[in-house]
């Protein structure tokens, strides 16, 4: 398979699972009708109507997560390894919240999204301080990007937990789509006159 069709795949994929994301969203929302400002948007996954198209949803995410830290690796970080490892801890938390319902152990599925959330938005932000010198753009739109996801991390706090997770779920699509349309971002942002 050559290199285009790659990124093809790529970029259709993350099209295909903010998609449905959303498609979920608005589903759980009338189907249940979650309280978004009092509820978490885990709690789709107990209910019997929801469950499967939320962790199918969350499921996507985790693929398309891995394949763009795959591409990020591929680019000249300093600290390749320790890139890679925080996207895992990342990964490895937001599959935990997929398959540990809240009603059977909510602490663990609590510490499993403040996992995700957490080493998400420092991998970010990481990735962003390392591109500094590479490519300006890019870094300064991940900075300022994990730097929007923190923010929505200080909402979760304040318990407005459903409206911080959907904004820092479309954040983190919105640097999935940077990452995987990066030379046409570029030249936006180059048009734009930054």
């Amino acid at each position: 398979m050559n290199i285009q069709k790659i990124k093809s795949i790529k970029k259709y994929h993350t099209i295909i699972s903010f998609i449905i994301f959303c498609s979920t969203l608005i589903y759980g929302i009338f189907k249940i009708n979650l309280p978004l400002t009092s509820e978490a948007l885990s709690r789709f996954g107990t209910y019997k109507e929801t469950n499967f198209i939320w962790v199918s949803s969350l499921l996507l995410i985790i693929t398309s997560i891995c394949i763009n830290s795959t591409t990020i690796s591929e680019w000249n970080l300093k600290y390749k390894k320790l890139t890679r490892l925080l996207f895992n801890i990342a990964i490895f938390g937001l599959f935990n919240v997929a398959f540990i319902n809240m009603d059977h152990n909510k602490t663990l599925h609590n510490i499993s999204a403040g996992i995700f959330f957490l080493f998400y938005t420092i991998s970010i932000f990481f990735t962003g301080i390392q591109m500094i010198k590479n490519d300006f753009r890019i870094a300064i739109s991940s900075i300022l990007i994990s730097i929007l996801m923190l923010i929505s991390i200080v909402f979760l706090l304040h318990r407005i937990q459903s409206i911080s997770e959907i904004s820092f779920i479309i954040l983190s699509f919105l640097w999935n789509f940077i990452i995987i349309y990066s030379i046409e971002f570029k030249k936006l942002l180059k048009l734009l006159g930054f």
